[in-house]
This record gives C-alpha cells, structure tokens and sequence, in this order.
C-alpha cells in the first residue's frame, strides 16, 4: 500500500488536534492542558500522540537550541509558543510544526518569520527525486538549523538531510553512505527550527517534477486572541 494517502489521513488528524488547541489556548495553559486536547481531537480519529513529541513549549532567549525553546512551562502573553508533535494513525504517522501568539503577531516578527517560509519554499526546491542528500544541502543556505526526514510507519525515517543537530548531520552521512535518496511517491517533512523567528514544519509527497504539500494548516504564525479581549 502506498504511504501517501494513510500518511495524508494522519496529517488531517493532527491539523484537526491543532486547530483545537489554537481554538482554546489562553495565558497560562499547562503543557498537560494542552496534551489533554490533543489527545482528545487525536482520539476521535484513531490517532494517538506519540512520546517524541514536544508539544507545547515557549520560544525565548536562553531555551534550548536550536528551537530555543523552554519546554513544559505555561503558555504566556507576549512570548512565542510553538507545537512539534508526531502522532501516529492507523500504523501511519504525521509530523507537523506551527506556532502561536497571544494577541496581534509583532510587525517585525511576522517578517523574520516570512524569511523562514521564504527559506522553506527554497528547501523544497532544492529536492528532485534521486538527488543525493548531498547535493540537497548544498544547494540551500545553512544559517538556519533545518531537516529533511522521510515519514512513514515510523515518524523519522532514513533517508535524511540537514544541519539541526549533530544526530541529523550523522543521519544524513548514513543516508550517503548507502546511496539512499528520495524518491517517489514517498512522503516527507520539511522543518526550520528558527528560535525568536519562529519555525515551521510541514508534510509533502514527492512527485517526479518535485515535492507536494500534503499538509494545509495555515504556516503564518496563529494570532491567538486573549481571552476578555
């Protein structure tokens, strides 16, 4: 059975959980609060979080690199907050990335964030099926932390491509030493881990012109309306 068509289904899931939790977010949310929703709007169909999640954490100076993130603390106001969850549906996984902020997102913060979009759009350029993962990284700029894995039955999954940490750089030397490429018909993800400028991560097939985005959750940074405002 080709992957594309589960793995689709399990993204619909996990963009479903998103939007609940962006639905009901208030200042100080618990983590547990927020797993609590998503597990609930997961659950509804057939879907469960899994363990490699971290879902949901606070983006501020001092966190930890390369997300900059401070994890498991209560949402707050006037603070960038982010969800990097996995979860798997019927033996089939999705893996998605998005960010929210109380009130009107800062001008100069929606800008940074359009140049980690910009940056995406070029990732996904870069990647044409049979290309080494070699050629894949030189052909994008490296001065953000980013990650090409593909998806499956397993939410990470050889080959992989990137510069985020040094598990990933190791991954993607295996990725060369056994000749393994992307190909089609296989399914993706694409994330930029980009600290105070947010981040994004999303799910594509890869087609013989190129990849797909599977995934359509708004990729903005979510305005999140204060409750009593």
């Amino acid at each position: 059975m080709s992957e594309a068509e589960p793995c689709r289904l399990a993204i619909v899931a996990l963009e479903d959980a998103y939007q609940a939790v962006f639905s009901a977010a208030r200042v100080g949310m618990t983590a547990e609060e927020v797993d609590a929703i998503l597990r609930a709007r997961l659950a509804a169909h057939q879907a469960e979080l899994l363990p490699s999640s971290s879902s949901p954490y606070v983006v501020a100076e001092g966190g930890a690199p390369p997300k900059m993130r401070l994890n498991r603390v209560p949402l707050r106001a006037g603070a960038l907050w982010g969800m990097d969850t996995t979860i798997r549906r019927l033996g089939y996984c999705a893996d998605l990335g998005r960010y929210g902020y109380f009130g009107p997102v800062p001008a100069a913060l929606q800008e940074a964030h359009r140049q980690v979009l910009a940056r995406q759009e070029l990732i996904e350029q870069a990647i044409r099926p049979g290309r080494s993962v070699r050629m894949i990284f030189e052909a994008v700029p490296h001065d953000l932390p980013f990650e090409i894995h593909r998806i499956g039955t397993e939410g990470n999954m050889l080959p992989m491509c990137g510069n985020a940490t040094k598990a990933v750089l190791q991954a993607m030397a295996e990725s060369e030493r056994a000749g393994l490429t992307f190909q089609v018909g296989q399914v993706i993800c694409i994330e930029i881990w980009a600290g105070l400028k947010g981040g994004i991560e999303d799910m594509y097939i890869l087609e013989a012109e190129g990849v797909r985005r599977l995934s359509l959750l708004p990729r903005e940074i979510r305005a999140v309306r204060v409750a009593g405002t």
